[in-house]
């Protein structure tokens, strides 16, 4: 009972919540920095969906090209559907690949491994490509919700260059 109350919760807290804080957040991020955010209708703005969740265009008299490219799926925990949308970033070209993930606390480590592993195996790579992985996972602390944020940054041959500090945040 207590593991069906803790998704109940996290379905209706941070699952829709975060989906829309993060994609507003790169938004206005990449609009701040001179990209054009490509993501799903944003409000009243129009844009669009162009291979992942969210990416940052660059259009010159040369042509179109993705800066960013970020792929979040935060309602599926288990690693096969992680792994599912983390492969579409070793798909599309970008220079930085990011994945947003919710898996479950005792997953991330072996997350974190297949990540690089499909990275090493993809047989296309552009030189200096980076993915960064993040994920958020929640916990429970005397009554109260905390959000932890840890990641890992891999280069595009799927060596770790850094593993993030973990952060929490009261939630």
């Amino acid at each position: 009972m207590k593991d069906f109350e803790t998704e109940r919760f996290l379905a209706k807290r941070t699952i829709p919540s975060m989906t829309k804080i993060l994609k507003n957040y790169f938004y206005e991020l990449g609009k701040s920095k001179g990209f054009e955010p490509w993501t799903t209708k944003r409000g009243k703005e129009v844009s669009y969906e162009y291979l992942v969740d969210h990416c940052w265009a660059v259009k010159d008299q040369k042509g179109i090209w993705l800066e960013m490219a970020l792929e979040s799926e935060l309602s599926e925990r288990n690693v096969e559907g992680i792994l599912y949308d983390f492969e579409k970033l070793t798909d599309v070209k970008a220079f930085l690949k990011i994945g947003i993930f919710h898996p479950q606390i005792k997953r991330i480590e072996e997350v974190a491994s297949k990540c690089a592993e499909l990275i090493r195996r993809h047989r296309i790579k552009i030189v200096g490509e980076q993915y960064l992985l993040i994920f958020l996972t929640e916990r429970q602390r005397n009554r109260r919700w905390y959000l932890k944020v840890s990641g890992y940054l891999f280069d595009h041959m799927g060596k770790i260059k850094m593993k993030m500090l973990e952060k929490e945040f009261d939630w």
